[in-house]
């Protein structure tokens, strides 16, 4: 079974970061990035709000509790990899760093697939 303790406070921390991580770039970062940077910046808070959010829906979904874990790290994943190079990028303009943003980006994908799939297998 998966631990719903442990999952509510990976969703809080998340939650935490998005809101700080958007604060941070309005306030602190504003004058500083370019448009591009500005524009990168967002789309990275824009994922990780977007998959915070699905992380606390998934939570109350009924599963098989292994697909339901798998369905959670993948999501994880995405946020850390694909999120975290994208602001990584947007604050250093370091264009290395998103040779790894595929990555996340396939384990969002991943993810959304799987709970279809686990979805469509428990009903």
């Amino acid at each position: 079974m998966i631990n719903q303790p442990l999952w509510v406070r990976v969703v809080a921390v998340n939650g935490f970061l998005v809101i700080a991580l958007g604060a941070f770039a309005a306030q602190a970062l504003d004058d500083r990035l370019t448009d591009a940077q500005s524009s990168i910046f967002e789309t990275a808070v824009f994922y990780h709000c977007m998959h915070t959010l699905a992380l606390l829906g998934l939570l109350n979904v009924t599963l098989h509790p292994r697909r339901q874990l798998w369905v959670a790290c993948l999501f994880t994943f995405g946020i850390v990899v694909f999120c975290g190079s994208l602001y990584a990028f947007a604050i250093t303009d370091v264009r290395q760093l998103v040779w790894v943003t595929p990555l996340g980006g396939s384990a969002f994908i991943l993810g959304w697939l799987l709970l279809f799939v686990s979805t469509s297998m428990e009903t």
